[in-house]
This record gives structure tokens, C-alpha cells and sequence, in this order.
């Protein structure tokens, strides 16, 4: 029993590294082929690049959720209906919400230790509307609606819901990773990898794939208003009011945080065996070089 349980941790913590790798190059591959369809377009050269990026991007995300979630049991309960307890949401939201402001301060931290050091530094790759109805469109549809669907079904889902099996926090703090280094930029990076964390645990302890996903919704639909100069002060005002709520939560119901992570499921060295899967080495390597070359 235990030869079969390591044989198949093994076979997944592969599938999974080489999942993020097709994930990885398949947006390139996606680019060259908008690239050539995309000079049809009566746009100027800017608009057609924005929207070849983010084309591939899209369908890159679609067809790695859509052909790794070919036959997984989980998707089809998992989306009967809305958990009875979606009551919580207003929590939930508040706990998003304080940990987007926490995240902030951090990297605004980090963003100005690193400037000492260093001296002045960009702040990583950041979306811009252009005025192009189309290109604008496809941004709002995509940050709104598609990229948190995609997205949920990915990491809380096909990725977060197989290393379970394994070992819940691993689970939970992989798939976090995973998500944080798709983003591609360091203040993204911190933040992903935090609210991964929270979406993990929401997914787990509900059982559920539509609340991450509207937790991500809504949290995208915030992070946009934020770019809006009127709305900007109010949306932070807002989150630093949830992250005071989010304080008082973890104060009062801490205790019930750790019942999720009671039973865990396996003893053998699974961060070891994860990490040393060639599949993941060369992921590893792909996404530093990615890194670098941006």
C-alpha cells in the first residue's frame, strides 16, 4: 500500500510541474500564432500587441484548465449549487480584502529596502487600458470574469485538490507558490501567493469551487476601482478597515483555523520528492529565465 501510495505521488507531483510547464510555453507558442492573424486587424501597432498578449494568455489558461480537467469527478459536485454556507462570504470578503492591504504595506516595504540597496527599481509588469474599445473590453472580461474562473479551476482546483491527497498544508502552500510565480512580478508575486494561501483554505474547508472563485471576482473588481484616482482613496480606506476586521477575526476564531489541518494524509518527504521531479527543475529553470529575460 505504501509502495502504490509513493509510486502515484511521484507520477502527480509530475504531471503537476509539467501542467505549469505546458502553462508556461504555451502562451508563447499561442503568440506567434496571433502575431501572424493579428496584422489583419486595422489597429494601430500597439493595440494588435496588447491583444495577442493577452489572447494567448487566455487561451493558454483555457486549454491547460480545460484539457487537465478532462475527467476530474470533483468539477461536476463541486458546482451543484452554492454551499449553504455563503453566509460567510462577508467574512471571507473582509479576510481578502485585509490581506490585499497587509500584502501592500509588505511590498511597499520590500519596494523600498530594495531601492536603497539597489536604487531606483521598477514595479513589475502592470496592465493599462489604451482607449481601444476592443483591447479595453477584452481587459475587463478578462480580469473580471475569465482570469479568476480559469484561474480558481487551475490552482484551487486541478492542482490544490491533487497534492491534497498528500498533504494538506503542502497543498495549500505549493499551489500558492505555483500561482505566485505564474504572475511573473514581485509585487503580484507576494500578494498571489498569500491570497492562494486563503483561497486554498476557503476551497478546502467548504468544499467548494464557486467561492474562491467569486472571492477572486470580487477581488479583481476592487483591485480595478483602485486604478480609478476618484474611488482610489475609499477602496483604501476600505481595506485598511478590513484589515482591522481581519485582525479581530483571527483574534476570535484563530482556534478554528487549525481543525482543517488536523488529519494529514501522508509521512513520507513530499516537499522533497515534489521539488526534485525533473519536471519541476525545468520548470524552475523556465520561469527564472522567463524572469530574467523580462
Amino acid at each position: 500500500m505504501q509502495i502504490e501510495l509513493f509510486t502515484r505521488a511521484k507520477k502527480e507531483f509530475r504531471n503537476i510541474s509539467a501542467l505549469m510547464l505546458m502553462h508556461g510555453i504555451l502562451p508563447y507558442i499561442c503568440l506567434a500564432v496571433f502575431s501572424f492573424l493579428m496584422r489583419f486587424l486595422p489597429l494601430s501597432f500597439y493595440g494588435r500587441y496588447q491583444i495577442t498578449i493577452l489572447l494567448a494568455y487566455l487561451i493558454s489558461m483555457f486549454l491547460t484548465a480545460f484539457m487537465a480537467g478532462i475527467g476530474a469527478v470533483w468539477l461536476r459536485p463541486s458546482f451543484d449549487g452554492l454551499s449553504k454556507k455563503v453566509k460567510g462570504m462577508g467574512k471571507y470578503l473582509i479576510f481578502l480584502l485585509g490581506l490585499n492591504f497587509f500584502c501592500s504595506i509588505t511590498y511597499s516595504l520590500i519596494h523600498a529596502i530594495l531601492s536603497m540597496i539597489h536604487g531606483s527599481i521598477g514595479s513589475g509588469i502592470q496592465t493599462v487600458f489604451t482607449g481601444n474599445i476592443l483591447f479595453d473590453g477584452l481587459i475587463l472580461l478578462y480580469i473580471v470574469l475569465l482570469g479568476p474562473f480559469f484561474e480558481e479551476i487551475l490552482f484551487r482546483g486541478i492542482i490544490l485538490r491533487t497534492l491534497d491527497q498528500y498533504h494538506r498544508v503542502f497543498a495549500i502552500l505549493v499551489s500558492s507558490m505555483l500561482f505566485a510565480m505564474m504572475h511573473l512580478n514581485l509585487q503580484q508575486g507576494i500578494t498571489t501567493f498569500f491570497i492562494g494561501c486563503f483561497l486554498g483554505y476557503v476551497s478546502l474547508k467548504e468544499n467548494s469551487m464557486r467561492i474562491p472563485i467569486l472571492l477572486h471576482i470580487l477581488n479583481n473588481l476592487i483591485a480595478l476601482l483602485m486604478s480609478v484616482p476618484i474611488l482610489s482613496i475609499l477602496c483604501l480606506l476600505g481595506m485598511f478597515a478590513c484589515f482591522v476586521g481581519m485582525v479581530y477575526l483571527l483574534y476570535k476564531y484563530g482556534n478554528r483555523i487549525s481543525e482543517l489541518f488536523k488529519q494529514e494524509y501522508c509521512t513520507y518527504r513530499y516537499g522533497k520528492m515534489f521539488f526534485t521531479r525533473w519536471t519541476t527543475i525545468l520548470y524552475i529553470i523556465f520561469f527564472v529565465g522567463v524572469v530574467m529575460f523580462l
